[in-house]
């Protein structure tokens, strides 16, 4: 998996992404059941820069059909995007493109860039996630907000509401004021700490207060998976890629060396 996260901000957009794709090895025998096993490597490209001021990060599936996706995003830039295909026509686009090399696969994608309304310049920030259950919505449109996505568990702790309960009950077919829930997890009131979600003034937050909350959000589930009994799959060097409605600009970016 990966995390991609994107800030768009009244100024601009920002758009980060880790490094890191992993896989699975085969289990040694007598090996300790807390023990991790897998391989990885720190040097995949997740957030892309079009021609046409649009950014693209993805997450999911690291592959298709046994090859690296990022020669595949890479491919469908250079042939299908030029300076003059819209934000909205990069994500349709992208969206038929890899679902015509594999119709299942899960990719997700966030697409943002500046498209032109009655002369200004406005943002466009779209979800896109490939497959047989997938979709494209517009999540950002001249307004200021975040997304994440990809392993996102650390990040909504942090930040979105949840509950910390001692003794939580089952129940099986449960009915509540004529409301069948079915099968659900119960916390007694008085076991549980609502913890409600932090407050983010994304409208007022400034540019480069965008470009150190993506690099804190990153950051910070690296450093949570570092120290868990969880697969480590964020890692690696952060990219982190700005967006202006007349610029690019790569803030932080592997490079071949």
């Amino acid at each position: 998996m990966s995390l991609i996260v994107t800030v768009w901000t009244n100024e601009g957009i920002v758009m980060g992404s880790d490094s890191r794709v992993s896989f699975a090895s085969k289990l040694i025998p007598n090996l300790p059941a807390n023990i991790q096993t897998g391989h990885y490597f720190d040097t995949q490209e997740k957030t892309f820069l079009c021609s046409n001021n649009c950014g693209i990060s993805t997450c999911g599936a690291a592959s298709l059909k046994n090859k690296n996706i990022t020669g595949y995003i890479n491919d469908y830039i250079n042939t299908q995007v030029t300076s003059k295909t819209t934000i909205v026509d990069t994500a349709n686009n992208l969206k038929q493109y890899i679902e015509s090399i594999d119709k299942n696969v899960e990719v997700h994608f966030i697409v943002a860039g500046y498209e032109e309304i009655n002369g200004i310049l406005v943002n466009n920030v779209y979800h896109v996630i490939t497959g047989v259950n997938g979709n494209i919505r517009l999540i950002g449109n001249n307004n200021t907000g975040a997304q994440w996505d990809g392993e996102i568990d650390t990040l909504s702790r942090i930040i979105k509401n949840h509950f910390v309960c001692t003794n939580p009950l089952e129940a099986n077919g449960l009915t509540i004021n004529n409301i069948v829930l079915g099968d659900s997890i119960v916390l007694p009131k008085n076991q549980t700490i609502a913890f409600p979600e932090n407050f983010i003034a994304w409208d007022i937050m400034s540019l480069q207060d965008a470009i150190d909350f993506v690099r804190y959000a990153i950051n910070t589930t690296i450093n949570t998976m570092r120290f868990t009994n969880v697969s480590k799959t964020v890692g690696g060097p952060i990219d982190i890629l700005v967006i202006t409605p007349k610029k690019a600009k790569w803030v932080s970016r592997k490079r071949l060396h």
